[in-house]
C-alpha cells in the first residue's frame, strides 16, 4: 500500500509503474522498459525521451521527416529554414514551404522575379538585337572617325546587354524546367556546366558592356580635347579602334571565365 502523496510523484513506487498510471502529469511511451512513464514537460522537447520519439509524436511544434532514423523529428523553426535538416529534405522540399509562402527552392524564388527576368530579359534582347542590326545597316554612312567610334562602342554595348538579356530569359526557362525537382537537385545543377555556362554568359555580357562604355567615355574625353572629328577617316583609325575591341573583348572572357 502506498500514500496517495507517492502517486504521480515521477517514481516507480510499485516496481510496475502502476502508481503513475491514468496520471494528468505523465505519458506513457508504450511499454518501454527504460522509460516507461515520462513528466508531460519531457514531451514536445525535442528530445527521443521515450527512445521511439514517440513522446513526440503529434507536437504541434515538430515536425516528422518521415521515419529517418538519424532525424525523424525536428522542431518547427527548421522547418523551411533553407537548411536540409532531413537526410531526405522534406523539411525543405515539401509542400508545407511554398504553402506557408516561406522559402521556396527555385532559381528564381519568387514570381515577382520570374516575371520580371521573362519581361526585361525579352525587352533587353529585342531592342539590342535592333541596335546592332541599325549600326550593321548603317555601317557606311560614317563620315568621321569619332562617329564611326562613337557607334561602334555603341553597338559593343548592346552585344553586351544583349547577352544579359539573353541570359536572363535563359534562366526563366530553366527554372520553369527544373521547378518540380530543383529543391533536392539543387545543389546537383549548381555544380552542372550547363549553371557554370550561364554564369559566364552573364559575366561576360556585363563587363563587355562595362568595359564598352568605359572606353567610349575615354575616346570622348580624348575626342573634344584633340578635336578627333576632324582626323581622317582612315584604315588605320578603324584598325586602332578594330584593336580596342578586341582588347576589351579578350579581358571580358577573362573576368568571366577565370574563377
Amino acid at each position: 500500500m502506498l500514500h496517495t502523496s507517492q502517486l504521480c510523484d515521477s517514481m516507480n513506487d510499485c516496481g510496475d509503474w502502476s502508481d503513475e498510471v491514468f496520471c494528468p502529469n505523465r505519458f506513457d511511451c508504450g511499454g518501454n522498459a527504460t522509460a516507461d512513464m515520462l513528466h508531460t514537460s519531457q514531451l514536445c522537447d525535442s528530445m527521443n525521451d521515450c527512445g521511439d520519439w514517440s513522446d513526440e509524436v503529434f507536437c504541434p511544434n515538430r515536425f516528422d521527416c518521415g521515419g529517418n532514423a538519424t532525424a525523424d523529428m525536428l522542431h518547427t523553426s527548421q522547418l523551411c529554414d533553407g537548411t536540409f535538416d532531413c537526410t531526405n529534405k522534406q523539411d525543405e522540399c515539401g509542400g508545407e514551404c511554398e504553402t506557408a509562402g516561406r522559402i521556396v527552392f527555385r532559381i528564381l524564388p519568387q514570381t515577382a522575379y520570374r516575371v520580371a527576368a521573362l519581361i526585361i530579359g525579352t525587352l533587353a534582347v529585342v531592342l539590342n538585337a535592333g541596335a546592332i542590326t541599325l549600326y550593321l545597316m548603317n555601317i557606311r554612312s560614317h563620315n568621321s572617325i569619332s562617329s564611326f567610334t562613337n557607334d561602334t562602342m555603341v553597338a559593343v554595348i548592346a552585344l553586351g546587354d544583349l547577352m544579359v538579356g539573353g541570359y536572363m530569359v535563359t534562366l526563366f526557362v530553366v527554372d520553369y524546367r527544373t521547378s518540380a525537382d530543383y529543391c533536392e537537385e539543387k545543389y546537383t545543377w549548381l555544380g552542372s556546366w550547363q549553371c557554370d555556362t550561364l554564369g559566364v554568359l552573364n559575366a561576360f555580357g556585363t563587363m563587355l558592356s562595362l568595359l564598352s562604355m568605359t572606353v567610349l567615355s575615354l575616346f570622348r574625353i580624348i575626342s573634344i580635347k584633340t578635336m578627333m572629328s576632324l582626323a581622317g577617316f582612315g584604315w588605320g583609325n578603324k584598325l586602332k579602334l578594330l584593336l580596342v575591341i578586341i582588347l576589351v573583348v579578350v579581358i571580358s572572357a577573362l573576368i568571366s571565365v577565370l574563377p
